[in-house]
């Protein structure tokens, strides 16, 4: 009653045309916002987040973005995931993304950099990664196994750590650089991943969980997914 009493307060004062979830439903207060538009009858759009359900199998999708609670609007990223994530009382639209779009239209011709390295955040940092067991020593070994053999064939790599907890990935990946010396690897920062992709030869990702992939994947770059466990992705 702390929550519920307030908000419709304010939904009293704002009058909104249409509610907005950048990620879904994510917990209870999002549910009880969802639910209080269905029961006044305003519109609900929910925006995906997360990266393409159609590579990875998810099973915290219909608490998030698939959920049966809310009756909403969906919108996609494509027209196969309109597939997977059709379900009863909501509509989905494969919409895509305009920024996207755009993005992917001004990739430069000339690749002026030899390798893109895009990390997944820390398995311990966030609660979906609980579906492939990923332990933070695991994540670890993964890590050092991309920069050893990058280091071993004597290749260029620039590394672009995940958002979050970026500060701890990069003291991380400094410990990394510095402990297997390797003097040909740098970090890059203060810009988004979608914005230098293009200019790669080679794109190495971790996560599948994450929305660069569909970026990834339309530049007509080799894209490397380094993962422990090939299970969790879907068959497509």
């Amino acid at each position: 009653k702390y929550f519920i009493k307030p908000f419709e307060e304010k939904i009293d004062n704002y009058d909104p045309n249409a509610f907005l979830f950048s990620t879904g439903t994510r917990d209870v207060f999002d549910c009880i916002c969802g639910y209080i538009a269905n029961q006044r009858h305003i519109p609900v759009l929910y925006f995906q987040h997360g990266g393409a359900t159609v590579f990875q199998k998810t099973i915290y999708n219909k608490y998030v973005e698939s959920d049966l609670k809310i009756r909403k609007t969906l919108i996609l990223n494509s027209r196969k995931e309109q597939k997977l994530a059709n379900h009863y009382g909501s509509v989905t639209k494969p919409f895509g993304s305009i920024s996207r779009y755009k993005l992917i239209n001004q990739f430069k011709k000339s690749k002026d950099n030899n390798i893109l390295y895009l990390t997944g955040h820390f398995p311990s940092a966030n609660y979906r990664s609980i579906q492939d067991n990923t332990t933070d020593y695991q994540y670890y070994q993964i890590s050092k196994n991309i920069l050893e053999t990058t280091k071993e064939l004597s290749l260029k790599m620039d590394i672009k750590p995940h958002p979050i907890g970026h500060e701890n990935l990069h003291l991380y990946f400094d410990n990394i650089i510095k402990g297997i010396n390797y003097l040909n690897c740098r970090k890059i920062t203060y810009t988004s991943a979608e914005s230098i992709m293009s200019s790669y030869r080679l794109i190495i990702l971790d996560i599948l969980g994450t929305t660069v992939l569909p970026y990834a994947l339309a530049l007509k770059v080799p894209v490397v997914l380094y993962l422990k466990d090939s299970n969790i992705m879907n068959e497509i």
